[in-house]
């Protein structure tokens, strides 16, 4: 999914993966990952909960 600035503006993307979608060798369920516009990876966090 993308995201935008306040003025309405493309900024990136944000990923969204559980634990049923990948292979993971994490012990958290779920990773965010966010993009910039350039298509580097600005956040990479693992989390338990949402």
């Amino acid at each position: 999914m993308g995201y935008l600035s306040k003025d309405g503006q493309r900024k990136g993307r944000v990923s969204l993966f559980d634990r049923f979608t990948t292979r993971r060798s994490w012990s958290d369920s779920f990773r965010i990952t966010q993009f910039d516009n350039a298509g580097k990876v600005v956040v990479d966090k693992l989390t338990d909960a949402l």
